[in-house]
């Protein structure tokens, strides 16, 4: 399981660029890409919510809405991703036996 700022976000590289020792910086992209020349597979991906109920509601509003508007969206709007890896036998292993 892996958290990160989200790079592929506007609201993600503030935590990426606020704090020294993170070198590199990641998207969902990249990281799939990274997963699978480690032999490993995303098999969940997902955003880092945080604030409150209220806030999170017109946040999901807003990225609904900037959704619709740009040509190209992130793929993931929260500024933190999170995602599970496993090996690429094991993965498929899973989803073949729930």
């Amino acid at each position: 399981m892996l958290r990160v700022p989200n790079a592929a976000s506007p609201w993600g590289l503030q935590y990426q660029y606020n704090d020294l020792t993170h070198k590199a910086v990641y998207g969902p992209g990249s990281l799939q890409h990274l997963a699978l020349a480690a032999g490993l597979e995303v098999v969940h991906r997902c955003s880092a919510r945080r604030g409150s109920r209220f806030k999170r509601v017109l946040e999901d509003a807003l990225h609904g809405l900037l959704d619709r508007i740009l040509t190209e969206p992130p793929p993931l709007w929260g500024a933190n991703m999170i995602l599970v890896l496993e090996p690429i036998a094991a993965a498929g292993r899973n989803r073949r036996n729930p």
